[in-house]
């Protein structure tokens, strides 16, 4: 398994990447699981366009 995985990052407002990440790797008790399909919601969509990110 590569210690890499792709990842939508918020750098902020309007400035949204796709790229890579390092894995991050669970600790005592965590687990990691495997994502086969993810969504942004509809409301999120604003946040990272106009001018409203949080971080």
């Amino acid at each position: 398994m590569s210690d890499m995985m792709k990842a939508a990052v918020l750098y902020g407002n309007e400035d949204i990447r796709y790229t890579d990440w390092k894995m991050p790797e669970p600790g005592p008790g965590e687990v990691r699981v495997r994502v086969r399909a993810a969504g942004i919601c509809g409301s999120d969509i604003p946040r990272v366009l106009a001018n409203g990110a949080h971080f």
